[in-house]
This record gives structure tokens, C-alpha cells and sequence, in this order.
């Protein structure tokens, strides 16, 4: 519409500006930017302006429908209200198509979630994960699957029922984008990625991530290669906090794994010897009060693992009675090389002062191909470092300690 000023000193002025404002509001759309999806327990002016209102009950099918008309459109934006979603089955998120909730809760100590915004699944709920992407063939896409986005988003499984997963992808499914997710309390594992139709995903960034006290895993990727994590963290969970298994070109920077029910972070699985292959680098990661070990490394091939500023700390927590040989990193039968450097080891006992002093050992490397550990400082309650039967293993300014944390007996070794 062509804007007209009206003439200084003109009648009945109000006519032509409730024309001109009649006529901006019955012009004709353009394309739609996003779809608004409104929780039962949002404010009446939110739901006035939705797209899709939920009545609270299987509100997936409203979410469904949203990301459907994004996904006809060749893509696009859905967003959520500030409110409660309660979901009875998946969520599937199709490609190129960003998922917004109203807030991405990061305070991850007991009783303390942010009401904000969160997907609640039901304990009625049917289905093996809150939010599933699927590949080609199993979503009948037309091409391949992939830059599905999910940003600002909190799934609370309190109410949910055993076994279900929090974010489930398998088959061919690249550039995924999670940033500022929670999950929380989810009966099965956080996030779980594999191979399906011979394929796999891979290409993943996440950013900002937190898995709460998952019942399974924290975050289990298997054959997902090209993976990047910044400050992502998996604690609580009733097995590992992270399984990286057969993950190539792959880099976790301030990453965290604590207070789980087995190992902090579990590598494992071939890493490959091809030109395809490629070994994992952590940057500035971190373990503490894991029942078993920090890390735990079993993994084949010939790429190296380069794992630089590590901080383990009371790994090695047994149920709070230490002990069990276990260690801060645990590396046995691995092909991999395995580098390690500016490595510190901290022991401890729970935070209310109970339990025993843990980990038992700061190393322990046995039966492996290449180990090189430098620039360390390894303070664990029994022995620093014990390796045995490695084909290379070189180590050199470091410093290991044994005992309480208030009277460390330090031995420097070449």
C-alpha cells in the first residue's frame, strides 16, 4: 500500500487514517515466518495470537501439526509457548526445521527447574522417545535428513514411563543443532543415537546441553562421527554419562560428566585405520564423583586420542566405599593412541564429608598399544599411575601423590 499524508488541516481526519489502517490489516500475507504453538496453561493473549492451541492433553498432536506445515513449506521456525506441553507419543522432528521452546533450563540441582517452559511426557505416554528424527527412509523424505534444530528446550521425564529417551535419532540424519537443551530425569537414556538402515548420524553440534539424572545413559552416540560438544553436561546418570562409541573426527571442549552410576565418559569402539578415520580430542573436560571410572578407554584403531586440560577429581565414588581398582582414566586393550597432557587428578570424599577417599588410582594403563602422559599432576588415595604390559608407554613431568588431601605424600616421576 502506497502511504498518503493527509493534508494539513483536513476534516474529519479519523476517515482516511481508520481506511489506511483497515487496509493494512486485511492486505494480503506473506509467507509464514514461524508457527506459534500454545501450552493450555499460557496467557489469553499468547493463545489469541497461536497458531495451535493445546488443551493439555497429548499436546503432541498440536506440536505434530505445527512442525508438519514447517516441513510443507520446505522448512522453518516453531515455537512454544512459556507453559506446560503434556505428550503422550513422539514428536518428530522433521528436516530444516528449528524448534524453539521458551527457555532451555540449565540449573541442574535437585528441585530446582525453572517452570518455565518444558515438554512433560505422561506416564501413559506411548513411544520410545519424547522427540524422534528419523532418517529417509523410515520418514519418507524425498532427499536425505538433516539440519533439524532444537533451541531453548527443556523435556522433564518425571512422569514419564520406564525406558523412554529423551532425543532418539538413527539412520542418515547430519547438522543437527542442539543448543541451550535440557533434559531432565528422563526413565531411559538422554540422548541416544545409532545405526539404522545401515547408516548412521553424524555431523551433530551440541551446545549448552544438560542431561539430569537420566535412569539409562546420559548421552550415548554410537558410530557418529564428525560430533562436536561445548560446555555440554551429562550428571546423574544411572549408567554412563557419555558412551562415545566408533566417533571419528570428533571434539568435546568444557564438557562435564559427574555423579553417574558407572563411567564419566565410556570411548570405546573402532576409530577406524582408513583414510576415513579420525581419532577424538577433548579440550578442558571434566569428571567428578562417577561410581567407576572418569574415563573409561577401550577404543581400536589407529587415530589418536589427544585429551588436553583434564580435570578428574573423586571418580571411583563405589557406592562411597572407594576401592574396586578403579581409576580417574582407565585404559586397557586400546589400539588407539592415547595422549594425555596437562592432566590434573584430585581425590575427595561426598560433599556432606562421608565415604571414602576416592579414586583408588589416578592411571591405570594396561595392555594398550601407545600411552603418552605429560605434564600431570595425579593425586589419587592408593597410586598415582600403575601401566604394565603396553607396547609405548612415555611419560614424563609428572608429579603423583597418594593419601588424604590434607596430607599428600608427592613423589615427582620422569
Amino acid at each position: 500500500m502506497t502511504y498518503v499524508p493527509i493534508a494539513r488541516g483536513t476534516s474529519n481526519w479519523d476517515v482516511p487514517v481508520n481506511a489506511a489502517f483497515t487496509a493494512l490489516d486485511t492486505r494480503t500475507a506473506g509467507e509464514t515466518y514461524y508457527w506459534l504453538v500454545a501450552a493450555n496453561d499460557a496467557t489469553s493473549h499468547v493463545r489469541q495470537k497461536a497458531d495451535y492451541v493445546c488443551d493439555g492433553t497429548a499436546d503432541q498432536v498440536e506440536i505434530q501439526a505445527a512442525i508438519d506445515s514447517a516441513n510443507s513449506a520446505g522448512g522453518g521456525i516453531v515455537r512454544l509457548s512459556g507453559g506446560h506441553f503434556n505428550v503422550s507419543a513422539p514428536i518428530t522432528l522433521h528436516p530444516r526445521v528449528t524448534f524453539y521452546g521458551a527457555h532451555g533450563d540449565q540449573i541442574f540441582n535437585p528441585n530446582q527447574l525453572t517452570v518455565q517452559s518444558y515438554l512433560n511426557p505422561v506416564a501413559e505416554f506411548v513411544g520410545g522417545a519424547v522427540i524422534v528424527m528419523l532418517g529417509q527412509t523410515a520418514g519418507g523424505y524425498s532427499n536425505k535428513s538433516a539440519e533439524q534444530r532444537i533451541y531453548n528446550l527443556t523435556i522433564d521425564g518425571t512422569n514419564g514411563p520406564a525406558g523412554l529417551h529423551g532425543i532418539q535419532a538413527s539412520d542418515y540424519i547430519h547438522g543437527v543443532v542442539l543448543r541451550d537443551v535440557a533434559i531432565k530425569a528422563v526413565k531411559g537414556k538422554g540422548i541416544y543415537t545409532f545405526t539404522e538402515n545401515g547408516s548412521q548420524p553424524f555431523s551433530w553440534t551440541m551446545n549448552r546441553v544438560v542431561v539430569d539424572n537420566a535412569v539409562g545413559n546420559g548421552i550415548e552416540l554410537i558410530n557418529h562421527s564428525d560430533f562436536t560438544a561445548y560446555d555440554v553436561i551429562s550428571i546423574g546418570s544411572g549408567g554412563s554419562n557419555w558412551i562415545l562409541s566408533n566417533m571419528p573426527n570428533s571434539r568435546l571442549t568444557n564438557c562435564r560428566a559427574e555423579w553417574s552410576d558407572a563411567h564419566g565418559y565410556r570411548i570405546e569402539g573402532n576409530f577406524g585405520t582408513g583414510q576415513g578415520s579420525g581419532g577424538l580430542v577433548m579440550v578442558g573436560c571434566s569428571t567428578d564423583r562417577n561410581a567407576q571410572n572418569g574415563l573409561d578407554i577401550t577404543s581400536t584403531g589407529n587415530a589418536p586420542i589427544i585429551i588436553d586440560g583434564l580435570m578428574t577429581r573423586r571418580d571411583g565414588r563405589n557406592n562411597g566405599a572407594g576401592g574396586g581398582g578403579y581409576a580417574a582414566v582407565f585404559v586397557a586393550a586400546a589400539t588407539t593412541p592415547i595422549v594425555i597432557s596437562g592432566w590434573t587428578q584430585y581425590p575427595g570424599i561426598d560433599d556432606d564429608g562421608t565415604g571414602t577417599n576416592s579414586p583408588q588410582i589416578g592411571g591405570s594403563f594396561n595392555g594398550s598399544s601407545c600411552i603418552q602422559v605429560d605434564t600431570a599432576y595425579v593425586h589419587a588415595n592408593t597410586t598415582g599411575i600403575v601401566q604394565a604390559t603396553n607396547t609405548i608407554y612415555q611419560q614424563g613431568n609428572v608429579v603423583t601423590a597418594t593419601g588424604l588431601t590434607s596430607a599428600p605424600v608427592r613423589t615427582a616421576t620422569p
